[in-house]
């Protein structure tokens, strides 16, 4: 920007004296900033004799283009400053399928009302490449599963909800109200991935455990292919409540009796414990408002 303030500079005077007053130099270091300008352009831009400079017809076809270019130089200057100023305008988010029935779509809806100029980049993962998205920086915040390890990453809980019953619409136990872990034994079982879904996986094997129920699996799957795989009578399977939003026929919905507290399934709301982003402690703050009434603030 310096070598092209001096030509355009230079180009108005004709004169290297007047030019140089104008730039707060002498007028040798302008005379070598012109000569580096030119051998960056690789071709001569001014005619120089003892009396007079002017501009060559290369120097008058490159100062033309150049003109804008302080203008669009302090524009995109002021850009950067509210930018800075500002903070970021995308917020990055990444949670499981099994998080995208309930409080997904209600924490969209009301981050969007209080930040109507920030763009969301929802991403849909299985829990490991989501802490690794975290942690790489990929990812601003997300909604996960109790998986967390290491002082880097920081997590509240913003949800705990039932484990239900789901099963083939003519099952005979979709025609009782009242069923309990101990009704489950010998049923085949769909169960969510060890890979992709390691907390549920553990949790609902813990839970059938706890009832005298050991549990018989028959296949293994992630949302919403878990619940096609009860359709197509495979097995019965547990899944959050708040899977019953998911419009599928041909399965049918049950409350389990007697499960113990400690048994409920918990969303976390997550980001990295170092971030210092105001948009991320926005999100934060938004989260927690919208929390289950029981979860006290962390």
């Amino acid at each position: 920007m310096r070598h092209l303030q001096a030509f355009m500079t230079l180009a108005e005077e004709l004169h290297f004296g007047r030019a140089a007053r104008r730039l707060n130099m002498t007028q040798p270091p302008l005379s070598q900033i012109i000569r580096q300008l030119e051998q960056l352009v690789g071709t001569p831009l001014l005619s120089r004799t003892t009396r007079s400079v002017s501009l060559t017809p290369a120097g008058q076809a490159f100062l033309a283009k150049i003109r804008p270019v302080p203008e669009v130089v302090d524009l995109a200057a002021q850009a950067a400053r509210r930018a800075a100023e500002q903070g970021p305008s995308c917020l990055s988010i990444g949670f499981t399928a099994s998080t995208a029935y309930d409080f997904l779509p209600e924490m969209i809806r009301v981050f969007r009302t209080a930040h109507p100029g920030i763009e969301l980049d929802l991403r849909e993962m299985t829990s490991i490449p989501l802490l690794a998205g975290l942690r790489s920086g990929s990812l601003d915040v997300a909604l996960v599963r109790p998986l967390l390890e290491g002082p880097d990453l920081s997590s509240c809980v913003i949800q705990r909800e039932e484990l239900m019953l789901v099963l083939p619409s003519d099952h005979p136990l979709a025609a009782r109200h009242l069923i309990g872990i101990p009704d489950l034994a010998g049923e085949p079982l769909v169960a969510f991935s060890e890979e992709a879904s390691p907390y549920l996986s553990q949790l609902i094997q813990t839970v059938l455990r706890s009832g005298g129920v050991q549990p018989q699996i028959v296949q293994r799957a992630v949302m919403p292919t878990l619940l096609s795989f009860v359709v197509a009578g495979i097995g019965v399977a547990l899944v959050p409540a708040s899977a019953r939003r998911h419009a599928i026929q041909g399965v049918a919905f049950r409350n389990l009796h007697a499960l113990a507290g400690d048994q409920r399934v918990e969303l976390l709301a997550a980001w990295r414990a170092d971030d210092q982003s105001p948009l991320v402690a926005s999100w934060r703050r938004l989260v927690q408002t919208m929390r289950h009434p029981e979860i006290a603030f962390s």
